[in-house]
């Protein structure tokens, strides 16, 4: 079977082509040249051929099938290519996309590529946007199939090579650019130029007119908030302030520059969400999907994920000093829809994000028996087969799933060929998922101890103390669960005429083993390479800070041979701290991983002499337990205050007795220096070792005294000084 991102080459006749879309219903690919892609300005379209032309294709050409690395660009998350400086790019690219967004569905593009064309489509394009030109359209459209049907495929990333682009200045005065001449002497606005500082102020008004929940969003009030909040001086009077006054014209930006910088930083969603609220944009705005099941070939064609809240509370087992929970875990399900058979899970407490739905994603993709073997399970290869690779996966859309370069890196990296957001609150796009948890809350969790129901009595313990699974148990106890719906559902609704009659069992299982061969020439199974890059792409992206210590994420430090190579420590002790961006995962708090720019994967482990207390555990748990330490920590520094105050008031009562004992001699006239400090130095220190070698004496003997010791004591009129000077 062919799959994206098949890399078909022969160095010695110039064979160089990538598999770059791919027809399970009509078994057909599309072929890009990468020598003249990589190359040229404007890309030629893919070549088609059906699956046996390419075979025959390959044996004349005697060439090899590898996998096929994109520029690293493309698989870049925006945040990182914003402080790389590529906001020109960005902007490119989004303009490039508006002209072809009508035109990448997958119908349209399977027409291009391998139908009668885009030729009438097109046509109405240039007749209603500004580009009047064919050309622009063909190029972008091929550029996007070339490079992995992303968005970013559209990036110029020939370009890295030229110098950066332009970027606002972040200090100082910034001359407002544009056709007001070099230094603006030729406009009448003398308002200053935007800088980064300004552009997250500008941003943050969306946060704000949020937490005002304003009913209806204006413009012109937004600028009128910002305004406010923003370019206004304090007027004093005695150390109060009495009023607010708008800062100099060449201190503030004018309306246009917040106009336009606004609609520059929010996205067109972002937009819907700030004026219709989240619910209704996800209700009115947000696209939707139909049935589950159309379009779907066969298994692994399409795998939907969704997640839940697990009516169970789940034990602490790091502390058992008492029973302890941690709360109720979140199960992500990940099923495939032509079969309905649950090819993969996650539990865990983090979400619902792409965090938890990513490890679940991951572990539909790998082999089960290995699997199982990590959490103490043994089971075979037949009684849960699901190891493949989905041409689709589908989820929720809003603000579940939001990461975008996510989206870009399973796509370009792994190719899996969509990723499909379905609509929130529809019960009918996503009913395979919806009924398993159904399945799993009234079948096995409501009879655990720790359960909860909707209702319950007011005389009964609540359900938190009861709580009896800890993680690693209860995710046995749904492998136990997965494996009996797979193999003993009745699925005879999902049998179709060849089903039937090659005899084919009523099972989940029976049907994805079936069909996988029947439907998919065997599906794309999953290989290590294939495991490394899925992982890659599904890891959570987050901003880790470097310092002199080493890399530290959310509390924990990290370390490794390469960051100390390239004197990232003490580039931070000398420079300051810095960001990178970093990948983990949620199961263990062991590694991280970052990418360098040569696209070598870094494997970071935690720092033993700083994070050590931390190894070993889910994240979950270790955020816990920094937030206990900050806890006792602060209660450390109370009890730190009251102590300083308890010492200084016995060093106070000391200090007083002794200015009281100090009254009885009179005051000292002497300027210079004492005489005989020395002797009675010598005094104090014989008086000090008479008085140990009586502690141990009195040790040794059961407590007989020592006979010069008892002649002072009894003879208290005997000069101890003068005896000690005749000695």
């Amino acid at each position: 079977m062919f799959f994206i991102n098949q890399h078909i080459f022969n160095d010695a006749n110039g064979t160089n082509l990538r598999v770059c879309y791919v027809s399970t219903l009509l078994k057909m690919v599309a072929l890009a040249d990468m020598t003249s892609a990589l190359k040229s300005t404007h890309i030629s379209k893919p070549i088609s051929m059906k699956f046996t032309e390419l075979s025959n294709f390959i044996k004349s050409k005697n060439a090899e099938i590898m996998h096929y690395d994109l520029p690293l660009e493309i698989t870049k998350s925006d945040n990182q290519l914003v402080i790389e400086g590529r906001e020109t790019w960005i902007k490119k690219r989004d303009e490039k996309f508006e002209c072809i967004r009508s035109l990448i569905q997958p119908d349209f593009i399977e027409s291009y590529l391998f139908g009668a064309g885009l030729f009438s489509e097109i046509e109405k394009l240039t007749n209603t946007k500004k580009h009047k030109s064919r050309g622009v359209y063909y190029a972008a459209l091929n550029r996007y199939i070339t490079f992995g049907c992303t968005i970013n495929a559209l990036l110029p990333f020939r370009l890295k090579n030229t110098g950066s682009n332009y970027l606002h200045n972040a200090e100082g005065q910034n001359i407002k650019r544009g056709k007001g001449g070099k230094d603006n002497e030729h406009c009448r606005s003398k308002t200053k130029g935007v800088t980064v500082e300004i552009k997250n102020q500008i941003f943050s008004m969306v946060r704000y007119a949020k937490k005002k929940n304003y009913k209806k969003i204006v413009l012109t009030k937004l600028f009128s908030d910002f305004q406010k909040n923003f370019e206004t001086a304090d007027v004093l009077r005695d150390g109060e302030v009495i009023a607010k006054i708008l800062k100099p014209e060449n201190d503030r930006i004018s309306y246009d520059q917040f106009y336009y910088h606004f609609h520059a930083l929010t996205s067109r969603e972002d937009f819907l969400r700030l004026v219709h609220g989240d619910v209704s944009y996800e209700k009115d705005f947000a696209p939707k999907s139909g049935v589950a099941r159309d379009g779907v070939v066969g298994p692994s064609y399409r795998y939907e994920v969704d997640s839940t809240i697990l009516d169970l509370y789940v034990r602490y087992p790091y502390d058992t000093s008492h029973r302890y929970t941690m709360g109720r875990p979140i199960l992500y399900v990940v099923v495939d829809v032509f079969s309905t058979c649950i090819v993969g899970f996650y539990l865990g407490f983090s979400g619902p994000n792409w965090a938890g739905a990513s490890e679940a994603l991951v572990n539909a993709c790998m082999d089960k028996v290995a699997y199982c073997a990590s959490i103490n399970m043994t089971i075979t290869e037949d009684q849960w087969p699901c190891s493949h690779i989905p041409v689709e996966i589908a989820m929720d859309n809003g603000t579940d799933y939001p990461l975008r370069a996510n989206k870009n890196l399973i796509q370009s990296l792994v190719g899996i060929q969509a990723a499909i957001y379905l609509a929130l609150y529809r019960g009918d796009a996503k009913a395979i998922c919806e009924r398993k948890f159904g399945i799993f809350n009234d079948q096995f969790v409501h009879y655990e101890p720790g359960s909860i129901f909707e209702e319950t009595r007011r005389e009964d313990v609540h359900p938190s103390n009861e709580a009896v699974w800890d993680l690693d148990a209860l995710k046995r106890a749904i492998v136990e669960e997965i494996i009996f719906h797979n193999n003993n559902s009745d699925r005879l609704r999902l049998h179709n005429f060849d089903l039937s009659k090659n005899q084919v069992g009523l099972t989940p299982n029976a049907i994805y083993q079936y069909c996988i061969d029947r439907e998919m020439n065997g599906g794309r199974k999953t290989t290590e390479r294939d495991i490394k890059n899925i992982r890659w792409a599904l890891l959570e992206e987050l901003q880790a800070t470097v310092d002199e210590k080493g890399v530290y994420l959310q509390g924990i430090y990290y370390d490794s041979d390469y960051i100390r190579e390239n004197n990232w420590p003490a580039r931070a002790a000398h420079n300051g701290r810095f960001k990178i961006f970093v990948r983990r995962s949620r199961s263990s708090t062991n590694y991280i991983w970052y990418r360098a720019d040569s696209g070598e994967i870094i494997t970071l482990h935690i720092k033993e002499d700083e994070s050590e207390r931390y190894a070993g555990q889910h994240w979950e748990c270790a955020l816990h337990r920094v937030e206990q330490y900050k806890q006792q920590q602060h209660e450390l520094a109370n009890q730190r205050v009251h102590a300083q105050v308890n010492k200084e008031n016995f060093k106070d009562s000391e200090r007083k007795i002794q200015a009281e004992i100090l009254a009885q001699a009179p005051e000292n006239t002497r300027k210079s220096a004492q005489p005989e400090v020395k002797d009675r130095a010598r005094v104090q220190a014989n008086i000090s070792h008479l008085q140990i070698v009586s502690e141990i004496n009195k040790c040794l003997t059961g407590g007989t005294q020592n006979k010069s010791i008892a002649k002072y004591k009894s003879n208290p009129d005997l000069d101890i000084d003068n005896e000690f000077y005749k000695s």
